[in-house]
């Protein structure tokens, strides 16, 4: 087997369940400073227990489909040479063990999270409050109205185009866009600013956020900047749904499977995408 696929192949196994597990944990346990052999243990001993489980399946399913699955103690006493001549039943084994060890792995942490508390989110104040979708599950189409109260004691306020969401508030910027209003001290008038399309803030600069939440200011948005928007909330899960599908028509082929388990794999795994895009939106749009 190449040194590129043996690589792949033992992240998948060794690593990939274990960061998806510290990934959910971190969501109930706050991060704390920890030794790189600490955290590249934990993550190991979590990825060896549910790569085992998948592994166990894996056993079980070729005593029940010994046709399509591999015989892992033949593969171990035969070597590369037996996985070879197999290469079908080596796929699916391959695909059962690591779906197995990464399902398990996404299923014990989020079922922690539910009953222990997984509340928590490595997100600043602004997504919170600037991201419709994050946490305040505002209709779609709200508009965000934002005043921003600068250090000098300036303000700007106007519709919130964008954002950065660092948490570090030093490399945080905010985009403004029309209609902008504008004051230069704390105790001076809202000015209208016709004369600009947009402003861009320094989070370094900001000392106080106020943002109101509109429903009727969203058919002012510009044609192309809603088509961004759509394009931005709507094409990646597109894409990753449609990459499922044929990595599961492709293995089920590879495999041997007939057309009725491409059928169901490819249905399941679009179904699973779509049911973890509308339980967990990590990243919020602008």
């Amino acid at each position: 087997m190449p040194t590129t696929w043996l690589s792949v192949l033992l992240f998948a196994v060794v690593v990939a369940p274990g960061i998806l597990y510290d990934q959910q944990s971190a969501k109930r346990v706050v991060k704390e400073e920890q030794s790189a052999f600490r955290e590249i243990g934990r993550i190991a001993l979590a990825s060896l227990a549910f790569s085992s489980f998948g592994s166990v399946l894996a056993i079980l399913a070729h005593r029940v489909w010994p046709d399509t699955f591999l015989n892992l103690d033949q593969a171990l006493r035969g070597g590369s040479s037996y996985v070879t001549d197999h290469n079908g039943n080596a796929a699916a084994s391959l695909v059962l063990v690591v779906g197995a060890a990464l399902g398990t792995s996404w299923l014990v942490g989020s079922s922690l999270n539910a009953l222990l508390g997984g509340g928590l989110r490595s997100v600043s104040g602004w997504t919170t409050v600037l991201s419709p979708s994050h946490p305040n599950k505002l209709q779609p189409g709200t508009t965000v109205f934002v005043s921003a109260y600068l250090s000098d004691g300036s303000a700007v306020q106007g519709r919130r185009r964008d954002y950065s969401a660092d948490l570090q508030r030093s490399d945080r910027e905010l985009v403004i866009a029309s209609q902008i209003w504008t004051k230069k001290t704390r105790d001076s008038v809202w000015k209208k600013r016709d004369d600009l399309d947009a402003v861009v803030v320094s989070g370094a600069d900001v000392v106080r956020l106020e943002v109101e939440y509109s429903q009727f200011g969203a058919a002012n948005i510009p044609r192309k900047e809603r088509l961004e928007r759509w394009a931005r909330d709507h094409v990646p899960m597109l894409l990753s749904t449609v990459f499922a599908v044929v990595t599961a028509v492709l293995t089920a082929e590879i495999a041997g499977f007939t057309w009725g388990a491409v059928v169901a794999v490819a249905v399941g795994a679009a179904v699973g995408l779509l049911l973890r895009r509308s339980i967990s939106r990590p990243t919020p749009s602008p």
